[in-house]
């Protein structure tokens, strides 16, 4: 049955209708499935899945997901050749700058690179990637993760499991579940609701008066429609990323706020020469404990809400410092004021009131196109888990970025021990070179942080 969109789906959608807005997940393979079986294991999933089986049309001003015609379109399955080692590269940014059609359906396509054009199964070690795009409306990044996991199990099923057979014997999934703002709490509705909504509204105007005061006569970065989205990935070892989370717990600081002051400093240093300013940043949070009743974790959809603040970025950096020990120690104060702005708002219901309001925002960024949305936005995914298989020795997630969006973005998770960033930048607001740069300084001051060199105090920058 058709079902209407909520909020941040029609938001989603709104921004896919003018760029790109795409979810891509990259599995990094030893071996695999032949291409036949992997489109038959799609199959699989598209049956148990009511949202791999809509189209989104719009009636009447209004966005709904309408199910998909018979016969039933398949996931659309490209097999493509590794010409070059970085190949999925390569294909992570052509998904990501390719929009995939709202009114088509499915909103989900998968591309396979292997070596030599081989696609048949092997026992062999040779290195594929499996990666798959999907309209951000009906997927987050841990609805990806169960996705990914459950056609990884459909793949490594015994070989003697006819999967075309297990196509045609799964039944259909249910209704799509409703939309995640009609599953809000009871003190989001009636008076106390309205009453919420209006301080929320409040807040956000009082902060945008301010932005606009520490910020006026100041650097504003390029706006352009021609920009196009790059990836680079970075992390830190298995020692690190320990080192950095008992980092974190000592001080009380969560490593989502880590990440956030990380990247930060590091554009305040690149892009905005380190001077006092304000910079805004946006970070994200899993709905789906919040929801009345709560979502199970394996639910798929885009229980997501996205929030943005400013943060306070004062003094000069020190000609030819770097690092965290040049922000002697003071890293970790911009931790904790970061985590103490996500911890009161989460306090105050923020994740639910920007949900509400993120189509209206959307609309009104969209028209009148003469700002970008914040300087940073990191979205921490956790410790992300795979179920135990031998084929698989990496994985990466990327957000397709747009002209409006964040100058500096990355997912990131811990995986198999180590903290991975996928980051993502258009190529109007820096280079290669830059973009790396900036990813290198990233990884040095988390590194340090949880070395302990960011304690020593010295004449600083941020405060």
């Amino acid at each position: 049955m058709p079902r209407p969109l909520g909020t941040f789906e029609t938001a989603a959608t709104r921004t896919n209708d003018v760029a790109p807005f795409v979810v891509v997940v990259v599995l990094a393979l030893d071996g695999g499935p032949s291409l036949e079986r992997l489109r038959d294991a799609l199959a699989v999933l598209q049956r148990r899945h009511a949202l791999l089986r809509v189209r989104i049309v719009e009636r009447g001003g209004q966005l709904w997901y309408e199910p998909l015609g018979r016969p039933l379109p398949p996931i659309p399955l490209r097999a493509v050749e590794r010409t070059v080692e970085e190949r999925w590269r390569e294909v992570a940014e052509e998904e990501l700058n390719t929009r995939i059609g709202s009114a088509d359906g499915p909103l989900v396509r998968c591309s396979y690179v292997a070596r030599g054009g081989d696609q048949g199964d092997s026992a062999a070690k040779d290195r594929r990637e499996l990666i798959l795009a999907f309209h951000h409306a009906i997927m987050d990044g841990a609805s990806g993760l169960t996705l990914v996991e459950e056609l990884l199990a459909l793949c490594d099923s015994a070989r003697d499991t006819d999967l075309q057979e297990l196509a045609a014997e799964t039944p259909a999934a249910g209704p799509i579940p409703p939309p995640v703002d009609t599953q809000f709490p009871a003190s989001t509705r009636g008076f106390g609701g309205r009453l919420g909504a209006a301080r929320f509204l409040g807040r956000q105007l009082a902060d945008e008066v301010a932005f606009r005061l520490r910020t006026r006569g100041g650097r504003r970065p390029p706006i352009a429609a021609s920009a196009r989205c790059q990836v680079l990935s970075v992390g830190l070892t298995r020692e690190e990323t320990a080192a950095l989370v008992q980092a974190t717990r000592r001080r009380r600081v969560t490593v989502n706020g880590a990440l956030s002051a990380a990247f930060l400093c590091a554009v305040g240093d690149q892009l905005y020469a380190g001077r006092a300013r304000a910079l805004r940043y946006m970070t994200f949070a899993d709905l789906r404990p919040y929801l009345d009743p709560p979502v199970p974790a394996d639910e798929l959809g885009s229980f997501l809400a996205m929030l943005r603040y400013t943060a306070r970025m004062d003094g000069d950096r020190p000609a030819g410092a770097t690092g965290a020990a040049a922000d002697g120690g003071r890293f970790w104060d911009l931790a904790r004021r970061l985590t103490g702005q996500v911890v009161r708002g989460a306090r105050r219901g923020d994740k639910l009131w920007s949900v509400r309001f993120s189509e209206a925002v959307m609309r009104m960024l969209l028209r009148r196109r003469s700002e970008r949305m914040a300087a940073t936005a990191v979205s921490y995914l956790g410790v992300a888990r795979l179920a135990a298989t031998a084929t698989v020795r990496g994985l990466h997630a990327f957000v397709s970025n747009f002209a409006l969006g964040p100058e500096y973005t990355a997912l990131a998770r811990i995986y198999d021990g180590e903290l991975l960033l996928d980051v993502v930048y258009l190529d109007v607001d820096m280079d290669a070179a830059l973009a790396q740069t900036l990813a290198e300084e990233i990884v040095d001051l988390l590194r340090q942080a949880g070395s302990g060199a960011g304690r020593r105090e010295e004449a600083g920058r941020w405060t």
